[in-house]
């Protein structure tokens, strides 16, 4: 496996993941009111043998959230993962990495970086050769298999 392919689609995927956290936390309380909602309505459902619609409205409801608090539960620990090897990295090294993958930016990323940190292109290229090493064992441990 290449480790460092790795490292890159995680940090590319970072920004993604964490705007996620908040989307499936607000899926998850719309299902909840609509649980709520269902529940109210259930015992006003005349039984006329098998289930209802209601009934069924209500398992997919607990399906459907469930599925999202696990989705959820994943994602966090993989941020918390994320940030862990960020942690390992200078605050130069973090810059560079945001900046080549983590950034939406897509034009002058380099002139943009060295103009920030005052570096030439060969400079920030050997930052981030050793930003990206050190993320990526930070992340996966011995990648040299």
């Amino acid at each position: 496996m290449n480790w460092q392919k790795e490292s890159i689609n995680d940090l590319k995927a970072y920004a993604a993941r964490k705007n996620s956290v908040l989307t499936m936390s607000e899926e998850i309380a719309e299902l909840e009111a609509k649980a709520e909602r269902l529940n109210s309505t259930l015992g006003k459902v005349p039984v006329q043998g098998g289930s209802s619609k209601v009934e069924d409205s209500l398992i997919n409801n607990i399906v459907e959230k469930e599925r999202l608090k696990t989705n959820l539960e994943i994602t966090k620990k993989w941020i918390l993962r994320v940030e862990r090897g960020l942690s390992n990295l200078s605050e130069e090294e973090k810059q560079v990495l945001d900046g080549f993958y983590m950034a939406n930016i897509l034009t002058n990323r380099l002139e943009k970086l060295c103009d920030k940190l005052h570096c030439e292109k060969s400079t920030i290229y050997r930052i981030k050769e050793k930003a990206l090493y050190k993320f990526t064992i930070a992340m996966y441990g011995i990648i040299d298999l």
